[in-house]
């Protein structure tokens, strides 16, 4: 048996850091875990993240890019884009990416979120939500955060789910 898929990986994130630099590093942070070649890991980082960007973003067009140093860009009319991002939206983009990056692993992932809904608002809450149970291919989730946090995702994830089912 191969010993790095035997073995288990695991990310804990801080809601209150704030992932600007987890996004920019999440190239060389992912080829720890992953066996997919680094253009295809820069083309799955890419689309992650334009198609997270595009439904808030309409009239926005995007560029990603790596640096020599594999550190990722996110380019708006060649300006650096990330840094514009509200906190919300960096935090969407990271555990999108996340997401994203864990049907490349070869390990057991397990992604440690403390207090992920915080600082962001109720519709970022959903979108979390909708992320990490859809798109996290095989590995855990484990999200930390306080009863009522976690009650108003229910809440709003209900009210959603059955003006759905009203269309």
């Amino acid at each position: 048996m191969d010993a790095k898929k035997q073995s288990s990986l695991s990310f804990f994130w801080d809601g209150d850091e704030n992932p600007t630099r987890l996004i920019e590093n999440i190239l060389p942070l992912v080829s720890r875990f992953s066996n997919v070649p680094e253009e295809k890991l820069k083309e799955i980082i890419s689309i992650a993240v334009v198609t997270t960007l595009t439904g808030k973003y309409t009239e926005y067009e995007f560029t990603t890019e790596f640096d020599e140093n594999r550190i990722f860009h996110l380019k708006h009319d060649n300006y650096d884009f990330l840094p514009a991002l509200s906190s919300g939206d960096r935090i969407v983009l990271w555990i999108t990416l996340v997401a994203a990056l864990s049907k490349s692993a070869v390990n057991n992932l397990t992604f440690i979120a403390h207090r992920p809904f915080h600082r962001i608002d109720s519709r970022k809450r959903i979108l979390i939500e909708e992320v990490m149970k859809d798109d996290v291919g095989n590995a855990r989730v484990i999200l930390l955060d306080s009863k009522r946090d976690f009650d108003l995702i229910l809440e709003l994830f209900s009210s959603c789910s059955s003006s759905k089912s009203l269309h």
